[in-house]
Formats: C-alpha cells, structure tokens, sequence
C-alpha cells in the first residue's frame, strides 16, 4: 500500500534565527550526497524566514544543526538561536512520522 504524499514543513523563523542559521549553513562544507538539500535550504533563506522544506531537506537540516551545535567552534550565541531552530525542525519532524504512521 502506498504511503500518501507527506506535506512540506513549514518552520518559522525569527529573523536573528534565519540570519545565523544562513551564515552558519554558509560557513560549513558538506558531503555531495547533503550538499544539494543545505543548499535549497540556504537558497530559501535568502529571500524569507519561514521556510518550506520536504521530508530529506527537513531531516538533512537536523542532522547539520546537531553537528553545528555539537561543534566546539560554534560560539555560545549561535548555540542558542539555532537550539530553538533546532527545535522547531524536531517539532515538525515528530509531527511528519506522526502523519505517515497515521496513513499506514
């Protein structure tokens, strides 16, 4: 049985969250398999802070913020604007699993 098509994400950002969560997607260098999605993402930060992400962009963008926050470079005030970036990503992450369980 096939799964229904999944909604994009929609996560809204406050302005000083979407100007370091594009400066810190910037600054990184990334694998040619996570490259394309951290670029889409980078691409639709550049024109809104309330991105729209399908489900490989949503959990390439979790998986980048860990490795952000987790990294001893990343200062302290970058920490704590892309912790409730980083948030509002898990949230919609849970709410899509919610939304395939749901249609099995």
């Amino acid at each position: 049985m096939p799964i229904s098509k999944i909604p994009l994400s929609q996560i809204e950002l406050e302005i000083e969250e979407a100007a370091c969560l594009h400066k810190m997607l910037r600054a990184g260098t990334y694998e040619q398999h996570i490259a394309f999605q951290v670029s889409n993402v980078i691409n639709k930060l550049r024109v809104t802070i309330t991105v729209e992400l399908e489900g490989m962009e949503l959990l390439v963008l979790n998986t980048v913020l860990n490795d952000i926050i987790g990294a001893s470079a990343t200062g302290s005030d970058a920490i704590m604007l892309l912790a409730g970036t980083q948030r509002k990503v898990q949230e919609q992450i849970a709410k899509r699993y919610r939304e395939i369980l749901a249609a099995q």
